[in-house]
């Protein structure tokens, strides 16, 4: 039971990635997009918010869990509650929840999360951001079990 808390808290932990885009869609309202500085933020933000995260939780469960199973958990968290939150931000700008069919939709998202959060973060300006953690986080979980089943000694079995 513990562990699957723990693995809820790491997909919980995916929300970093979208905090700074909600705050700037917040921040900037309808002038969101209008500057240099906006696509730069909405590039770098998300970004470096999640991998700060993701240092914090391998540094503080280095014991409890390997960092290929937080990278993956947290990866599945930025992509089931990116719909979510991009409703979210949507809102300050008069769309999401603003409008009357968003509960529908973010309903009829849940199951279709996947596509979903890949066409709402072309529109939200977070696509390049999403699709480079989610190489990034995919690769470096990859890399982390091969490294893990490689360092294992092999014990030899004895000859009956």
């Amino acid at each position: 039971m513990r562990r699957a808390i723990r693995y809820l808290g790491y997909a919980a932990a995916g929300l970093a990635f979208w905090i700074p885009s909600i705050l700037l869609h917040a921040i900037r309202k309808h002038d969101f997009g209008g500057s240099r500085l906006d696509s730069i933020a909405i590039l770098v933000l998300p970004a470096v918010s999640s991998f700060l995260v993701l240092a914090f939780l391998c540094h503080k469960d280095q014991g409890l869990s390997r960092r290929g199973t937080i990278r993956l958990w947290m990866l599945l968290g930025i992509w089931m509650l990116g719909p979510l939150c991009m409703t979210l931000g949507a809102t300050f700008t008069g769309g999401g929840f603003s409008q009357p069919h968003a509960w529908p939709m973010l309903l009829l998202g849940i199951p279709l999360f996947v596509p979903l959060t890949f066409m709402m973060s072309a529109y939200d300006g977070t696509l390049l951001t999403l699709a480079g953690v989610t190489i990034w986080f995919i690769l470096a979980s990859v890399f982390s079990f091969v490294r893990r089943r490689v360092a294992q000694p092999v014990t030899p079995k004895p000859d009956s």
